[in-house]
């Protein structure tokens, strides 16, 4: 099932009208700005209403509750993460841990700037929001890249790594964005050296043998 499939389960009243569909959009980026600055738990249904120019009634209408909201919003960061994926995931030869590493920074740090509420969407620690099934989903798709470079591991042993891998950055990028944007360049290289340091205790480099 496709990332567009689930944010389409988690719309009550699928519009057919190019001009409704695009108030959905709406809503979800309003929505996705404003979790991304005050968190699940700080933002209300109207002020995501508000925020998107649309009636608390017509919210409803298309998602019967928050939770339904924040379903979508993570298919759609979902679908966002592919897309960024996709380039990488084609490259014909597989990098170094220390490349991979590099690559993967670079691309959550555009994942996070295109996906704002990413990081309350996923790994939630907020009561109520927790949703293990999307956050397996994201770690799979880096499992994927992960794969070549950490084969010696088990599918368990994978996942674990994955998610790990995920989490660090994860925390990094919380920190990130409570520091000046000057200081961004600093940290994504911080965010480069900890996953790279991290992926090298953990994965075979292929140079090590079959």
């Amino acid at each position: 099932m496709t990332s567009s499939s689930h944010v389409t389960e988690a719309v009550r009243r699928i519009p057919k009208q190019e001009r409704a569909q695009r108030r959905i959009q709406d809503i979800l980026r309003s929505a996705d700005r404003l979790i991304g600055e005050k968190g699940l738990t700080g933002t209300t249904m109207t002020d995501i209403a508000q925020s998107s120019g649309t009636s608390i009634g017509a919210i409803y209408q298309y998602f019967p509750n928050k939770e339904m909201l924040v379903a979508a919003m993570r298919a759609r960061c979902l679908e966002k993460l592919d897309a960024l994926l996709s380039p990488l995931s084609a490259t014909p030869a597989a990098p170094d841990i220390t490349a991979l590493a590099h690559a993967l920074a670079d691309l959550l740090v555009s994942f996070s700037a295109q996906c704002p509420a990413y990081r309350h969407l996923f790994f939630s620690t907020e009561p109520g929001f927790r949703h293990d099934a999307d956050d397996l989903r994201l770690i799979k798709r880096f499992g994927k890249l992960f794969s070549v470079q950490c084969r010696a591991l088990s599918s368990a042993q994978l996942a674990a790594v994955t998610g790990t891998a995920v989490i660090i950055i994860k925390g990094l990028l919380d920190v990130g964005a409570r520091m000046q944007w000057e200081r961004q360049g600093q940290l994504v290289d911080e965010i480069k050296f900890a996953l790279a340091s991290y992926l090298a205790s953990r994965c075979r480099p292929l140079s090590d043998g079959a």
